[in-house]
């Protein structure tokens, strides 16, 4: 059976992205996304790279 999936899905908070949300308010690319570049130093500048590019 499984989940009932809503009327009007949550989409990828991402400007350009129209997938629907995963997690933390992104679709399952850009969660998996972020999640790669969790561990480095400079965390925030990557995140802010990737949002440019989306």
């Amino acid at each position: 059976m499984g989940r009932r999936r809503s009327p009007n899905p949550r989409l990828c908070n991402l400007e350009g992205c129209n997938e629907r949300h995963y997690a933390k308010g992104v679709c399952k690319r850009h969660y998996h996304q972020f999640r790669r570049i969790e561990g480095k130093q400079s965390d925030r500048e990557d995140m802010k790279k990737l949002q440019a590019t989306s």
